[in-house]
């Protein structure tokens, strides 16, 4: 069960990957063989390639990806390193929990609307920002708690 969760974002993924490429192989079957497009197909493909857009900055987080400039971070020893690499994690999830209460309101807002094709409210839609957030939010506290860990575990300069 744990390595579901572990994992949780790459298998998601891969579901909603593989309803986009069957949503968007039915739209052009029926658009270029039948000669009549499902109308649906669209909208569901566009949402999906949110939803898989979302997940996968999750876990690039996850493992540390995202792209940044560390020349300076990179001079540094690396128990300093660490913990500027902390802070950063610590400020970036204080500003995560604010777009999560955004988001949330936004999504609240939202779901009086209705997708244009699907006849579903735009919450549907909109939910899926402050919960990528959130389980972003999980994934940097995770990260943050194995960064203590190594911290504590490394010796320090002056113990023998």
């Amino acid at each position: 069960m744990l390595k579901y969760l572990k994992d949780f974002e790459e298998s998601l993924s891969i579901l909603l990957l593989a309803a986009l490429l069957i949503t968007l192989f039915l739209q052009i079957f029926s658009r270029f063989v039948l000669g009549s497009p499902l109308i649906w197909t669209e909208e569901v493909s566009r949402y999906l390639f949110i939803y898989c857009a979302l997940l996968g900055i999750c876990t690039v987080a996850k493992y540390r990806g995202h792209v940044r400039i560390d020349f300076f971070v990179g001079l540094l020893p690396a128990v300093a390193r660490k913990l500027i690499e902390m802070v950063f994690d610590i400020a970036v999830v204080v500003l995560l929990c604010y777009l999560i209460y955004i988001g949330y309101n936004m999504t609240l807002m939202q779901h009086r609307l209705l997708m244009v094709s699907l006849d579903l409210p735009m919450s549907w839609l909109y939910g899926a920002y402050p919960i990528a957030t959130a389980l972003l939010v999980l994934r940097l506290v995770q990260r943050l708690y194995r960064d203590i860990k190594t911290l504590k575990a490394e010796p320090q300069s002056g113990e023998s």
